[in-house]
């Protein structure tokens, strides 16, 4: 009797066991999730819209394979909202079903399955050189510069998106103009008016259009939900950091968000400190990745930070690593296969002649913070690099400035084209033009 009811009160323990381990069960991370039906296939490159209640925006989209050994894929995900993400397929995806799952911090959610079709060949994207006097088409196999707009004089500056929709690069152009102020507003230099233009270039017609912008404003493009926005980072002394949707026709800018003081975010104060942009914006899971540099007259800090399109908030984040209070630098970030890169440049050496030195790292879009370094290139920097999923390259360009013979006085510039390669981990100089070429755009 005494076995029996030691067996029964086993029994009774395991029961109360998965009673207990049912109740701790966490809830869902959405509700109601709806995918495509699995008769529609989706190849890569193509994009997939899954709708629910309760997306935020640090969720991932993950693709299981069918065996564990190829791992989980993320994807990139290109329009977010609380209802709603639509996603891109990754390149290099088998044909046939694979799991969708949903993750946000440590916790996942398998949400269903989704068809993947064959691999349709892309068609080749062509690469393009915005100038010092002239936008050019650049030659994939020659490297041969092609003008497709007149000689002309353009400030162009490496705040520039591509609309695959509309073919058309819209580009930020600046300059500083000098001006006779007695008693300027601006935190500028006195008598410094930093002016701004949006150009509008249509690759299918070649002809390019530039209405003005607000002055001491420093804009950023970008698009959000296939629509031209400006990020905005004034130079005067108002210290909010504005979001605007912007008609390139007019150059009239809407207030979308106001993301509010950039000293309150990053708790130093606005008398005491200036702030330089280091990126152009990325955005990645709804947030705009950005870097800044927070220097005052005792102090200088480089430091990650992202804006939030949903809580409609700006986050500071980590020191970024490489730089000091003595050396220039520069900051970009791209996607690739669904992961996050970044890409800092820092002068190696406090002299206005040092070199620089590029190191190529893995960024967490979530924590704000580098993680492995893929690739340091000493002696050149890296502006804005062009990421080409069908060669798994980047591509920039690298302008320089060359003095003449001290008798002549005169001086030489140029522009060196640099490839990376993610296959070989190595990156080369594959090019160099006699013309000053500020910066690459890759239309795909």
């Amino acid at each position: 009797m005494k076995k029996l009811l030691l067996v029964l009160s086993l029994g009774l323990a395991v029961l109360t066991g998965c009673n207990d381990k049912g109740a701790n069960t966490p809830p869902p991370l959405i509700t109601d999730p709806v995918l495509p039906p699995v008769t529609e296939e989706f190849s890569p490159g193509e994009t997939v819209t899954i709708t629910g209640s309760g997306f935020t925006a640090s969720d991932e989209i993950w693709l299981r394979m069918p065996t564990k050994a190829d791992g989980d894929i993320q994807a990139t995900i290109v329009k977010q909202t609380p209802t709603e993400i639509t996603f891109t397929v990754p390149q290099g995806l088998p044909e046939g079903e694979c799991t969708l799952v949903l993750k946000r911090g440590g916790t996942e959610m398998v949400l269903g399955k989704v068809a993947i079709g064959e691999s349709v060949p892309a068609a080749a994207a062509r690469l393009y050189g915005l100038g010092d006097h002239g936008v050019y088409e650049i030659d994939r196999q020659t490297y041969a510069l092609t003008p497709i707009l007149g000689d002309a004089d353009f400030d162009f500056s490496s705040s520039n998106v591509y609309d695959a929709s509309k073919n058309t690069i819209y580009s930020i152009e600046w300059y500083e103009e000098y001006e006779n102020i007695p008693d300027p507003e601006s935190k500028l230099s006195s008598g410094i008016v930093v002016k701004s233009w949006l150009g509008t270039l249509d690759l299918n017609t070649n002809t390019f259009n530039r209405v003005p912008l607000k002055d001491d404003i420093d804009y950023f493009a970008c698009l959000i939900d296939g629509s031209l926005h400006l990020l905005a980072v004034p130079l005067t002394d108002d210290d909010h950091i504005r979001l605007y949707s912007v008609d390139p026709a007019t150059g009239t800018q809407t207030e979308v968000i106001d993301f509010g003081s950039w000293a309150t975010a990053f708790g130093v104060s606005s008398d005491t400190y200036d702030i330089a942009v280091y990126s152009t914006p990325c955005l990645v899971s709804g947030r705009l990745l950005m870097a800044f540099s927070l220097y005052g007259a005792d102090s200088h800090e480089n430091r990650f930070a992202a804006f939030d399109l949903n809580a409609k908030t700006m986050i500071p984040g980590n020191t970024i690593p490489f730089g000091s209070n003595d050396t220039e630098g520069n900051v970009c970030f791209f996607e690739r296969q669904g992961e996050t890169y970044t890409a800092v440049v820092s002068q190696n050496g406090t002299s206005i002649d040092s070199p620089f030195n590029t190191h190529f790292l893995t960024f967490d879009p979530e924590n704000l913070a580098t993680g492995e370094t893929v690739y340091t290139l000493d002696n050149a920097g890296c502006f804005d690099p062009q990421y080409d999923p069908a060669t798994d390259r980047i591509y920039w360009a690298d302008y320089w400035e060359q003095s003449g013979t001290e008798a002549s006085g005169d001086y030489t510039t140029g522009t060196d084209l640099y490839t990376f390669d993610f296959a070989t981990r190595k990156a080369e100089k594959s090019f160099t033009w006699d013309e000053m070429i500020w910066t690459l755009v890759l239309a795909r």
